[in-house]
């Protein structure tokens, strides 16, 4: 077999899933709460009073469909993953997926990325579904996890990651994602049925291998190899507030500052377009491509932004001319390898070496590395 073995487990650990959701807990749950069932008090045998809510066999079927189905796709996805490994040993070239051609007026797009609208139907979809189930997982604390029952989300969210790194554009160059979507697919299944058997303590406990964004950004190369300088750590996807940068922007948005999502109406306070300006300079400086460090110039002050949210965005009715100004702004710093990244990441591949990704040079490289270097790992 030329996928991880590990795959195989969790197969079986998704059967199991389906016969606690199907059989386990409907016969525990029967048992404890029986309908319609009587009771015998002092001799006298009384009903007993139908339960407020009970789970139907309607119920029991939606929940039991998510892992049903999965363990369906999972064989499908290996034998995708088994020819694609072994066209790869043999030297055969893969089909060539359709790249999106540099932008010549742009040197770089970060925020300016104009998404298909298939994509954000998609995304307002299947992003509501997935933010109730997050929201159920929060009040539980973690013991009611329905994610993992929730087939469409892996796949959403690995075409929604190929959609941003094929729109992406940093200093006239392009970036490509060495994982496919089995691997992506495995990775939410093993991390939501570990979370389906420790009740969320795995998710809680072992951050450092469950973070599914920073996982996409080890597999992130420089499309056409390494340019001089660069080196291959990228935080593109796992740009997540810090709790201070939250704090300030719970802040902001308490004083008006969720208005800018509001055209017009947020023209009206000033308060809103600060709050989007604070916003885009955290977002930037959480990221980082090749080991350098993106920074905004001079000139993008607070002041000028509001100017350019008048005129340029015409009070919040053109979005898109306003991002690309932001990207306008942006200039790359001095490339330099990050020793703490680079533990973090050696730590997530010695408590799981099957999400290794492939073997890229993690030192600043003074030429360019080949494409072919950069080769999956099998």
């Amino acid at each position: 077999m030329l996928f991880p073995i590990v795959w195989l487990k969790i197969w079986f650990g998704y059967f199991a899933m389906l016969v606690m959701v199907t059989v386990v807990i409907p016969t525990i749950t029967t048992r404890l709460n029986p309908v319609g069932g009587t009771t015998c008090t002092g001799g006298i045998s009384q009903n007993l009073p139908t339960p407020p809510f009970r789970p139907g066999p309607w119920l029991e079927a939606i929940v039991a469909l998510g892992p049903f189905v999965q363990l369906i796709l999972m064989p499908v996805l290996w034998s995708h993953k088994q020819r694609q490994v072994k066209r790869k040993i043999m030297g055969e070239k893969e089909e060539a997926e359709e790249k999106n051609p540099l932008d010549p007026e742009a040197k770089t797009t970060i925020f300016g990325r104009k998404l298909p609208c298939l994509a954000k139907v998609l995304g307002l979809f299947i992003g509501s579904i997935d933010l109730s189930l997050r929201m159920i997982k929060t009040v539980s604390f973690g013991t009611i996890n329905l994610q993992a029952f929730f087939f469409p989300a892996p796949f959403y969210d690995f075409y929604s990651a190929k959609l941003l790194i094929k729109f992406l554009q940093v200093d006239v160059r392009k970036l490509a994602i060495t994982a496919t979507q089995a691997d992506s697919y495995m990775k939410f299944c093993t991390e939501q049925m570990l979370n389906f058997w420790t009740l969320g303590f795995y998710g809680r406990c072992c951050k450092g291998r469950t973070n599914y964004n920073r996982w996409l950004d080890r597999h992130l190369v420089w499309e056409g190899g390494t340019p001089p300088g660069y080196n291959n750590q990228f935080r593109v996807f796992d740009d997540i507030l810090t709790c201070c940068q939250k704090l300030k922007m719970i802040g902001l948005n308490a004083l008006g500052g969720c208005l800018s999502i509001i055209p017009i109406l947020g023209a009206l306070w000033p308060v809103a377009q600060f709050a989007q300006w604070y916003r885009y300079k955290l977002d930037l400086r959480n990221m980082k491509f090749g080991g350098s460090q993106p920074e905004f110039i001079k000139e993008f002050t607070a002041c000028n932004y509001i100017y350019k949210y008048y005129t340029v965005g015409i009070c919040g009715l053109c979005g898109m001319p306003l991002k690309r100004y932001v990207d306008t702004c942006i200039r790359l710093g001095a490339p330099k390898f990050d020793e703490a990244m680079a533990a973090e990441d050696k730590e997530a591949d010695a408590g799981s070496p099957d999400d290794v990704p492939v073997a890229v040079e993690m030192q600043p490289s003074a030429t360019a590395a080949p494409a072919a270097a950069v080769a999956e790992k099998v």
